[in-house]
């Protein structure tokens, strides 16, 4: 017997086992760093549908749509106290929107335009060429910018403190979740709280190599904000997330998707006298992001 071809294809096998395979270090959340530049294209979409009934007789019906895609450079212009974006710098290459799914897409801001979103009084506020943006422009803008006042990061909720490998799934933060979620206004029990997240696999972006991470959540009986005598009688929501994240950690990712479908049945009376009222909601929003980062 040949004892080097042997070794060699031992040692062939033993590089391809997963008793071998890499791991690498979760790091969802990556610092923003002031001036940093970066390139965007980005799109997404909202749709709304609310139902009101009394006694069960239909009396209001809503439905709205909005999508829009938005291409240009970013510039960090603030961080927070955990080291992300609070206040950038946008200056527009392409912004359009639709206001329906067989609308005729419409301009938003032309090209040259500088939009600054950021946060006053806890709030978003956005500024096109210095002005205050009108309803209409901030509500189009408004899907694309979450700068919430960061209490808790993607990896308190959906990362790991341990080294993975490629085709590892860990559990979400149920705990933490519920936190960030009650900061929000948004109600849950942490036990109603079911997700993980995964490694799918190591792609390269532009010549940077990527770890390729998704992650779900499932939760039930959500309790938001309702009018005085609205219960909540049944509620979900469901979260899915997908991100290219350099292996390089000191590199932020240089894409994501994400989706989320809430429903809810709510049922009360406002007044002992008042019929019974039925609110019935169904909200989908999405969203998608890839950039490049400018040196």
């Amino acid at each position: 017997m040949n004892f080097h071809r042997v070794l060699i294809c031992a040692v062939a096998v033993l590089a391809g086992s997963p008793v071998l395979a890499q791991d690498y270090e979760i790091r969802l959340t990556r610092p923003a760093k002031l001036g940093q530049k970066y390139e965007v294209t980005m799109s997404a979409e909202k749709s709304e549908q609310m139902t009101i009934s009394l006694e069960g007789r239909v009396v209001q019906e809503t439905k709205s749509y909005l999508s829009a895609t938005l291409e240009g450079t970013f510039t960090i212009l603030k961080v927070d106290k955990l080291q992300q974006e609070s206040e950038v710098r946008l200056l527009v290459s392409k912004f359009r929107k639709k206001t329906g799914k067989n609308a005729i897409e419409e301009e938003v801001l032309p090209k040259g335009t500088q939009v600054v979103a950021r946060r006053r009084d806890s709030k978003k506020e956005f500024l096109v060429n210095g002005k205050v943006a009108s309803k209409d422009i901030a509500k189009v803008l408004d899907l694309f910018f979450s700068l919430k006042d960061s209490r808790v990061t993607d990896d308190d909720i959906l990362g790991t403190k341990d080294r993975k490998k490629v085709g590892d799934r860990w559990t979400v933060h149920s705990m933490k979740a519920a936190e960030d979620l009650a900061s929000e206004g948004l109600k849950v029990d942490a036990k109603n709280i079911k997700g993980s997240s995964k490694i799918e696999k190591l792609v390269l972006v532009r010549g940077t190599k990527c770890l390729l991470i998704r992650g779900k959540m499932a939760l039930d009986m959500i309790a938001p904000p309702l009018p005085a005598g609205l219960a909540v009688e049944k509620s979900s929501l469901s979260l899915s997330f997908s991100g290219e994240f350099p292996v390089d950690i000191s590199i932020r990712r240089l894409s994501q998707k994400n989706t989320g479908t809430m429903t809810l049945v709510a049922k009360g009376k406002p007044s002992s006298d008042a019929p019974e009222i039925t609110l019935s909601m169904k909200i989908i929003q999405s969203k998608q992001m890839k950039r490049k980062f400018l040196k």
